[in-house]
């Protein structure tokens, strides 16, 4: 299989394109490390859908795992995915409602960002 660079990055972002998956990353950033059972209670969400996006989140490298016991924990895969994490957030500044209201992501069936959940930049650091 021949290697496509702009096909594996455009997949990498959309990794992390995803809202329940960025903010699985989001609380990882703070948090520094957590188990599924965790993020299951953190998110709200099935086991089944949230081991489906870290599944995801490991396969694309965002994440690492590491085993304790009968628990695995998610942390993220290193400084450049929290970097990513920090510029995307200065990206985003203020034009979050523009972002949001952007028709191409909606004829793309983005889901509704529900902004409540998103720690501060202060509660990040």
């Amino acid at each position: 299989m021949r290697q496509n660079p702009e096909e594996a990055l455009a997949n990498f972002f959309r990794s992390l394109g995803n809202p329940v998956r960025m903010r699985i990353l989001l609380l990882l950033q703070v948090e520094g490390e957590l188990n599924v059972g965790e993020l299951v209670h953190r998110l709200g969400l099935t086991q089944g859908h949230v081991s489906n996006h870290l599944c995801c989140l490991r396969t694309c490298g965002a994440v690492v795992t590491r085993q304790a016991k009968r628990s695995v924990y998610y942390r993220l895969a290193g400084d450049e995915i929290r970097n990513i994490l920090d510029v995307a957030r200065l990206a985003v500044g203020d034009r979050a409602d523009q972002i949001i209201a952007c028709p191409v992501l909606k004829r793309e069936i983005m889901p509704e960002l529900d902004k409540s959940w998103v720690p501060t930049n202060e509660s990040a650091k």
